[in-house]
């Protein structure tokens, strides 16, 4: 089996990396202000910020994944970056939907649904080679 990591897998960890440096960063440093700049209310600090620690983490998830090209090392990150994205996806459209968030959080609502349903396709398609390759040494 192919031990490295496809195109589209590097494409999304570096696609992860980029939007989670401004947005982990934001969180952490500023979680009252960014948050008003997403149109978002603010009422625990804390977990704002904790959220922000969380985004750290897929971010050197990410980046250590990158560095390590290895599938056998990586996995663990790809199904927690695929999980991370497809809740924020699920919160963020219903806070869009009903008006509890705002409408200008669409962009980042679509960037989350890519990488959380990229990273998902990336795993069942690791599954599907793995299982493929053991069918033909059964036979």
């Amino acid at each position: 089996m192919n031990e490295s990591l496809t195109r589209l897998h590097r494409f999304l960890l570096w696609f992860t990396i980029f939007p989670g440096i401004v947005f982990a960063l934001g969180f952490v440093l500023a979680p009252v202000e960014f948050q008003a700049l997403l149109g978002l209310p603010a009422p625990d600090v804390a977990a704002i910020r904790a959220v922000g620690g969380f985004l750290f983490g897929s971010i050197v998830g990410a980046a250590l994944s990158l560095r390590s090209n290895k599938w056998s090392e990586v996995w663990i990150t790809t199904a927690y970056l695929a999980t991370w994205n497809i809740i924020n996806t699920v919160g963020l459209g219903l806070g869009i939907l009903t008006g509890s968030a705002s409408p200008a959080l669409l962009p980042n609502t679509i960037i989350t649904f890519v990488c959380g349903f990229g990273f998902a396709y990336v795993l069942w398609q690791r599954r599907s080679v793995r299982v493929t390759q053991r069918q033909i040494q059964e036979v």
